[in-house]
């Protein structure tokens, strides 16, 4: 009890002070824009979706190629979002029709293979064949950087599941992109916080892969941790991405002797530095990692049990209607939701919140408008669209991970539930955004 009450009162006091001055559920002209859902508390309702024309929501995500296994789960999540938001059946095929109250929404779903070039391709065409007005996607990096162009250069609405190399809530920002998947600052908000508040944790050192992505994500775990209280006592280790041996930098890292070690490594020979940060510093060590989505945990964790840090989404963790829903959805299937189910349930509801506000309307500004303070019940519970970088304020789990075999995938121990709010990081003409 001590160590939740600890982190949600260091977490408050982290968001008051990144956002003083800034009122998040405001658009720029100061009104508040906060749209509800089923669920939400602002207290409001918007008005049922009606349409004298269907609506078209297109999904890109990868089915067939090498990040199909997210794939599934993001066109599922999508499918199990409409389900919820209109009460009709999940559907099946790449075109699902969806009643929402007056309103017939069809979800039109296009593989990108994991191919950027595949990824521009299709998304153009449900743009310009299939008249989607609003784009969900993608799970890969160089994909949902594609995504992001298409969108800007097309003006539609991308409702973004993967942050780009830039950070589409700092250097890739467009406004017409709003960032469902946590940030890396938010991870690092976190992490950081956790292991100041809760455990003690005041000294850190950092490893982390050598390119732009891991680069910035070093950047937000310092910025955080310092944010915190910490203090870092090493460089951080800036490593190329085929390094498959730590021992050496482990070892120099350890003679620092820090409470906590940050592993921001989201690239291969994830297992061998685990492993090699497990045995190389001295037990009580404290070490912040994100945990991958349950279908990856038994690959890569199994040196990290016993570790205490952030996950994005574990089905065990969240206790509210629509996770009940999105579980026994995927029970059905015969399997168990994962990260970007919960991903795909949010940005289909976090669609249909927007249609409802602009009255089914195609325009992407009255698009752009509702979702700027946009408030949604979703499985991860109360979603907050930020209205000055497009940034999803959302739970996340602070849980020890207890095993990696577990049939049912359940992997964790719950600690606490956080809502990270980083300081908004937008650069370049965008940073007048931010007040």
């Amino acid at each position: 009890m001590y160590r939740t009450l600890s982190i949600l009162l260091l977490v408050v006091v982290l968001t008051a002070a990144a956002c003083s001055g800034n009122d998040d559920t405001t658009n720029e002209s100061g009104d508040s824009a906060a749209t509800d859902l089923a669920g939400s508390d602002t207290g409001s309702e918007a008005a049922p979706l009606s349409c004298t024309d269907p609506v078209t929501v297109g999904v890109v995500m990868d089915l067939t190629g090498g990040l199909s296994i997210y794939g599934t789960q993001l066109q599922r999540g999508v499918a199990i979002g409409m389900s919820y938001a209109s009460g009709d059946g999940v559907g099946a095929g790449d075109v699902r029709s969806y009643t929402v109250d007056d309103c017939e929404t069809r979800v039109v779903f296009a593989d990108d293979q994991s191919n950027p070039e595949v990824a521009g391709v299709v998304a153009r065409r449900l743009i310009r064949d299939e008249g989607a007005i609003i784009l969900v996607g993608s799970v890969g990096a160089g994909t949902g950087s594609v995504l992001r162009d298409v969108a800007a250069e097309n003006n539609v609405i991308l409702l973004a599941t993967i942050d780009t190399p830039g950070g589409l809530s700092e250097a890739d920002f467009d406004d017409n992109v709003f960032l469902l998947a946590l940030s890396q600052a938010q991870h690092a908000y976190a992490t950081c916080g956790y292991f100041a508040a809760a455990l003690g944790a005041h000294t850190f050192v950092q490893i982390a892969p050598d390119y732009p992505a891991g680069r910035r994500a070093a950047a937000a775990y310092r910025a955080a941790c310092i944010s915190a209280g910490g203090e870092f006592v090493a460089t951080d280790q800036l490593l190329p991405t085929a390094t498959i041996d730590f021992a050496e930098t482990i070892s120099e890292l350890a003679n620092d002797d820090p409470d906590a070690v940050l592993l921001t490594w989201p690239t291969g020979g994830t297992g061998s530095l685990l492993e090699s940060a497990a045995t190389g510093f001295p037990t009580g060590t404290a070490f912040g990692v994100t945990f991958a989505p349950d279908a990856i945990v038994p690959l890569f964790f199994d040196s990290a049990v016993g570790w205490t840090s952030p996950t994005t989404y574990n089905f065990t963790s969240p206790n509210n209607p629509a996770n009940d829903y999105l579980i026994e959805q995927v029970e059905a299937a015969g399997s168990t939701p994962d990260q970007y189910d919960a991903l795909g349930m949010n940005a289909a509801l976090l669609a249909v919140a927007a249609l409802r506000q602009s009255g089914g309307g195609a325009d992407p500004g009255a698009l752009r408008a509702a979702l700027e303070g946009a408030e949604i019940s979703g499985p991860k519970g109360r979603l907050t669209m930020r209205a000055t970088d497009h940034l999803a304020i959302q739970d996340t789990y602070i849980v020890t991970l207890v095993n990696t075999d577990d049939p049912g995938r359940e992997y964790y121990e719950m600690i606490a539930t956080v809502r990270p709010e980083p300081p908004c990081l937008l650069e370049g003409e965008a940073a007048a955004r931010c007040g």
